[in-house]
C-alpha cells in the first residue's frame, strides 16, 4: 500500500516492485479484511487513502523508523564491518569525486555494498523525503521541509563548450550573449534548469535552447562533437576540463554564480555510522575541490 500510494498509481507500483498490479490489490484488500476498514478509496485511478489508510500509513513509518533505527545501532556495534546503503546523486554531479569517495570508502569498508541511483535533483528529494535513500546530493535548494542540508558547497554554473567557441577564452559572460549560439541544456527536472527557470521568472531573460536530454554524458558528447555549447557546473566535466576538450566559462549572474551542491537527509533521521563515513569522505573532497 505504501508504495502504490507514494508513486500514486498500483500500476507504478507494480512496476517498481516487479509484481502484477493484482496482486497489489489483493493484499490491499487482504489488508482491509483483517483492519475491518477501507484503506484506500475505491473508483480512483489515482491511489487516495482514507482517513484510516493514512493512520494505517502512519504507523507503518513509526514502525519502519524504529527498525531502522535498531539496525543502526547494531550497525555501528558492528564497527561497520557489513551493511548495505542507499544513496542518490543527481545526475552528472560531482562525477569524478564522488567515484574518488566510493574508492576510498570502499577500501576502508569492503564489506559494505552500495546502491547508488543517478536522478535529477527534482526527483532525489522526495527519495529522500520518503526514505527510499540514506541521503541524496543535489543541485540548489530543496523546497522540502521534509529534508535538512547536511552540507553545502559552492559549484558555481558556467558555459561549457569547445575551446574554439566564440565565447571561450572570455574571462566572463552575461547570458544574453548566449542568444544566438546554440544550446544544449539539461531536461527540466535537473538543477540547472530550475536556476534557469527562476532567472527567467526574475528577469525575463531567457536562454534560447536548441536541444535537451535526460543523460549529461550525451550532452557532453554533442559538446565534445561541436553540436553546440551547454551550461552546467563544473564538476560535471573534470575529466573534459582536464584533457582540454572542453573549457568552462564563468556567466555573470548572481544566481549561477551562487550555484550550490548539497548532501541532504530526511529530517530528524539516524544516520548509520557506514552513511556518516561516506558523507564524511565526499565532504573532505569537496573541500579539497572548492578551496580558491
Amino acid at each position: 500500500m505504501y508504495r502504490a500510494y507514494r508513486l500514486g498509481t498500483m500500476r507504478a507500483a507494480s512496476e517498481s516492485l516487479d509484481i502484477a498490479p493484482s496482486s497489489i490489490s489483493r493484499h490491499i484488500a487482504s489488508l482491509e479484511e483483517e483492519l475491518g476498514i477501507e484503506l484506500i478509496e475505491r473508483g480512483r485511478h489515482v491511489v487516495r487513502l482514507t482517513a484510516a489508510g493514512a493512520r494505517v500509513l502512519e504507523y507503518y513509518r513509526d514502525r519502519a523508523s524504529q527498525r531502522e533505527t535498531l539496525l543502526t545501532e547494531l550497525d555501528d556495534l558492528k564497527g561497520l564491518r557489513s551493511g548495505h546503503l542507499d544513496v542518490a546523486i543527481g545526475t552528472g554531479l560531482l562525477r569524478t569525486i564522488f567515484a574518488e569517495a566510493l574508492a576510498s570508502f570502499s577500501k576502508r569498508y569492503s564489506q559494505i555494498s552500495i546502491s547508488v541511483r543517478s536522478l535529477s535533483s527534482r526527483e532525489i528529494v522526495p527519495l529522500v523525503a520518503e526514505d527510499e535513500c540514506y541521503f541524496g546530493v543535489v543541485m540548489g535548494p530543496t523546497g522540502d521541509p521534509r529534508v535538512r542540508v547536511i552540507s553545502s558547497f559552492s559549484q558555481p554554473t558556467c558555459l561549457i563548450c569547445r575551446p574554439e567557441h566564440a565565447l571561450a577564452g572570455r574571462p566572463s559572460i552575461s547570458l544574453d550573449e548566449l542568444t544566438g549560439h546554440r544550446i544544449i541544456l539539461p531536461d527540466i527536472g535537473f538543477g540547472v534548469r530550475q536556476q534557469l527557470a527562476e532567472i527567467q521568472e526574475q528577469t525575463g531573460r531567457r536562454i534560447p535552447v536548441m536541444m535537451t536530454s535526460n543523460s549529461i554524458q550525451t550532452i557532453l558528447d554533442c559538446v565534445v562533437a561541436n553540436l553546440g555549447a551547454t551550461v552546467l557546473s563544473v564538476t560535471s566535466v573534470p575529466e573534459h576540463l582536464t584533457k582540454g576538450d572542453l573549457v568552462a566559462v564563468p556567466i555573470d549572474d548572481p544566481l549561477l554564480q551562487a550555484s550550490r551542491v548539497q548532501i541532504i537527509k530526511r529530517s530528524g533521521r539516524r544516520l548509520p555510522a557506514s552513511a556518516l563515513a561516506l558523507i564524511d569522505t565526499l565532504e573532505h573532497l569537496l573541500r579539497n575541490a572548492s578551496a580558491p
